[in-house]
């Protein structure tokens, strides 16, 4: 019998060695598990290169694959630069004291956060922080060229700012912007505020410049075009093409100056949410090549901005056309519903679900702890 006991406690004991392994695993932030480093922008200027990444131009840190770069604090000399060719998993603000990033570099005329063509960056805004990028000269507030990709993820605060001809998120004055994609967190208000300089759009192509690919998933997301006709989402002044998608959440989009046009793009697909064009004197809430909306939707068409107070909802089925195409409407607001055919196709794989979350996981395995501690120690006690 107490040989019996003897084998029961070894036992008990080995996976209890398990049991608080795994609790460890569970309780691990992921990424601490990959490996972040802690980058304070008022040091130097960032520079994330292939395996290696450099401050205020000190000497090479090389980087194991997976690294999330944290970056945070304030300056008005330097910068953030993701080489070509790079993959960057990079989140602005600190957890510890939620230290935000402010970067403003309009009086030196540079570029405040550079992406390079050829790279892609996953861009994650931590929770409650309020990050700013401003740049000066002709560059983009967040430059993402043609050729280049940006994720924007989770809950924290953006507010981007183009220099002259800049788009706010996007290319340069007279560059197409890359491939462009906002969502995976929850509604702010807002999360994502972009506006273009110049001819520039607030999300899109710099001034001359197309607006690339840009896709906006449940997000609260403000872009206003630059003064000299720049759209709020989609083509800079005199830009044309590139391909518009809205998902989800609540998206505004306000045409700059004098012919600037609220969305402006080759192909616009409106999938649910709520979206609202709007323009200044001489533009138009919204142009498109293509419109594809969502199979029940209803909206607000008027030929001034803000609307007349006479002017009243519709309801699909309806004339699309007009809110396309037609030069007259100045504002545009579409509720697009969720359960249509235009969101059949939505991937929604990546945004939460599905998923267990690693502070209950933990808690869970806390108890499962304890509880078997209570077990062992019953055991340990002599039979009477």
């Amino acid at each position: 019998m107490n040989r019996w006991r003897e084998s029961e406690n070894i036992m008990r004991k080995k996976l209890l060695i398990v049991l608080a392994a795994f609790m460890c695993f569970a309780l691990t932030p992921v990424a601490a598990l990959a490996g972040e480093v802690a980058l304070d922008i008022s040091e130097g200027s960032i520079v994330i290169n292939r395996n290696n990444y450099t401050v205020g131009g000190g000497g090479q840190v090389n980087y194991p694959s997976g690294t999330v770069f944290v970056i945070f604090g304030v300056t008005d000399q330097n910068t953030i630069t993701v080489s070509s060719s790079v993959t960057a998993n990079i989140t602005l603000g600190n957890r510890i004291g939620r230290k935000p990033v402010n970067v403003d570099v309009s009086g030196p005329e540079k570029c405040a956060f550079d992406i390079e063509r050829g790279a892609t960056v996953n861009l994650t805004l931590f929770v409650a922080t309020e990050n700013k990028l401003k740049s000066g000269g002709t560059h983009a507030g967040l430059h993402v060229p043609a050729g280049a990709a940006i994720n924007i993820i989770d809950e924290g605060e953006l507010e981007a700012t183009g220099g002259f001809g800049g788009a706010g998120i996007g290319g340069s004055s007279g560059e197409a912007a890359g491939k462009i994609t906002i969502g995976k967190g929850i509604a702010r208000d807002p999360a994502i505020e972009a506006t273009g300089g110049g001819g520039g759009a607030g999300i899109g192509g710099g001034a001359g410049g197309a607006s690339g690919n840009i896709t906006i998933n449940n997000y609260r997301t403000v872009a206003t075009g630059g003064p000299d006709g720049g759209a709020g989402i989609g083509n800079g002044s005199g830009g044309a093409g590139g391909v518009i998608t809205i998902n989800k959440g609540m998206t505004e989009a306000v045409g700059g100056g004098s012919g600037g046009i609220g969305i402006d793009g080759a192909t616009v697909n409106i999938r649910d949410g709520t979206v609202t064009a709007s323009s200044a004197v001489g533009g138009q809430a919204l142009r498109a090549g293509r419109l594809n909306m969502a199979s029940r939707y209803s909206y607000l068409a008027s030929t001034t901005n803000p609307p007349d107070p006479n002017d009243t909802w519709k309801n699909w089925p309806g004339d699309r056309v007009p809110l396309k195409a037609d030069p007259a409407f100045k504002y545009v607001e579409i509720a697009a519903g969720s359960g249509s055919e235009g969101i059949e196709s939505l991937d929604e794989s990546g945004g939460g679900g599905g998923g267990c979350d690693a502070g209950a996981g933990g808690f869970i395995l806390l108890a499962a702890f304890f509880m078997f501690v209570h077990q062992q120690k019953k055991s340990k006690t002599p039979d009477r």
